[in-house]
Formats: C-alpha cells, sequence, structure tokens
C-alpha cells in the first residue's frame, strides 16, 4: 500500500470516496520507485527544556551542506515554541552571509558569535536549555558549568519526535 501511495493512488482514501459515492479518478505518476522498508528508533523521554543553543560548524553545517536531522529537531523545536540560539565560534569572514547561504538566518532567537577563547558556558543563561555541539570537550564544560544536558549529533535522534 505504501508503495501505491507515494504513486498517487491512496486505496484506503479511495474506499471512503467509493462509499460515500464519489466519482473515482487515478493520478498514477510514472516514476520508478524502489521500496527500502528499515527499523528506526524512536525514543521518549523525559527532559524538560524551553531554550536549544546549538552549534554551526560541523553540528548544523557539516561538510559544506546542512545536517538535515539538527534542522528537522530545530523545526520541532520552532513548533514547539522552543527558543532556539545559535553558539558559535565560527570562522567564516561573513558569518550572516553564511547563514542566508544555507537558508537558516532566520531560524534563530538569537545568534551568539565568539571568539575561539571564550566560553559558550558563559553565555547560556536559561537553566532550562539543552546545548547541541559536535565538540567534546565544549559539552563537557557547558555540563561542568551549567548542568544541562548536551547533545553531540550523533545524539538527536533521542530528541525528535516524528509524532504530529
Amino acid at each position: 500500500m505504501c508503495y501505491n501511495r507515494v504513486k498517487g493512488v491512496n486505496f484506503p482514501l479511495l474506499n471512503i470516496f467509493q462509499d460515500a459515492g464519489y466519482e473515482l479518478g487515478l493520478l498514477v505518476n510514472n516514476y520508478d520507485v524502489v521500496l527500502d522498508r528499515a527499523l528506526i528508533n524512536r525514543y521518549k523521554v523525559n527532559i524538560d527544556y524551553d531554550s536549544v543553543y546549538v552549534d554551526l560548524d560541523d553540528t548544523i553545517i557539516v561538510n559544506n551542506k546542512v545536517n538535515l536531522m539538527v534542522v528537522k529537531f530545530l523545526y520541532q523545536c520552532l513548533n514547539n515554541e522552543k527558543k532556539i540560539i545559535l553558539i558559535s565560534k565560527s570562522i567564516e569572514d561573513n558569518k550572516t552571509g553564511y547563514l542566508e547561504k544555507f537558508r537558516i538566518k532566520q531560524l534563530f532567537d538569537d545568534v551568539i558569535w565568539l571568539d575561539e577563547n571564550e566560553s559558550k558556558a558563559d553565555y547560556i543563561l536559561d537553566e532550562k536549555s539543552i546545548f547541541i555541539d559536535d565538540s567534546f570537550s565544549q559539552r563537557n564544560e557547558v555540563y561542568e558549568k551549567k548542568g544541562i544536558y548536551t547533545f553531540d549529533t550523533s545524539m538527536i535522534e533521542l530528541l525528535i519526535c516524528d509524532k504530529i
């Protein structure tokens, strides 16, 4: 059924329309589809937070591409009215242009640009927050100084809620 649905034929909906007496027609898209079913992980976790502090380089942008899992989570935060703060030590010359290049500039409630010698922990103000960064040393420092949950990009799946 899922194969036919992505081609344009929704059998359960057609059945409802047929029972309702509607005139039926089909529009089947003519493209090749290969279906791969896989087990995915879903989690339920009791983390309560109002703000997300997230790094840029090698976290949101990895190898000059947007990390889709992180951005999916950030849009989930947006939908749930969580504050999203970009906190970065990026060495990009045109930082705003860099955000615009990847079309993510408007995603953040606040942007904090730091020098290399500054501590991200010093700028995390909300006690009900979480921190996402690829750097273990920075996650560890934030955890030690702030006592908040910290996440590597490989841990983001824990925070994703696929229920609508």
